[in-house]
């Protein structure tokens, strides 16, 4: 069974820029920016709660941690210098989308 914690956490660092828009607490970009910084935050919070539970290190978290360093260096320079803010839009409407589809058909 999956952990309930890290499930709460993925949910809230999934839906966090949204929530910052629809609140209009930030704009579009200043959004992206803020959620640039706190989901990696977030994931580095759950995998030392997985290191510290009587766990072994997942073998792929490295991989996976330059990808999303990659990903995240590539994207936040196209999203501040090279899109508009309608086309961040409808990116991020795009990834809520995906990410509420998933959160309904994944139990």
């Amino acid at each position: 069974m999956a952990n309930p914690k890290a499930s709460l956490c993925f949910s809230v660092a999934r839906f966090h820029t949204p929530l910052v828009i629809l609140m209009r607490w930030a704009n579009t970009k200043t959004a992206s920016v803020v959620s640039a910084l706190f989901i990696p935050a977030n994931s580095a919070s759950g995998l030392l709660g997985n290191i510290s539970a009587p766990r072994r290190f997942p073998a792929f978290a490295l991989p996976l941690a330059a990808a999303v360093g990659g990903g995240g260096t590539v994207g936040s320079h196209l999203g501040s210098r090279r899109f508009p803010h309608t086309t961040m839009k409808r990116l991020l409407a795009g990834v809520l989308v995906i990410a509420g589809f998933k959160r309904i058909v994944t139990p």
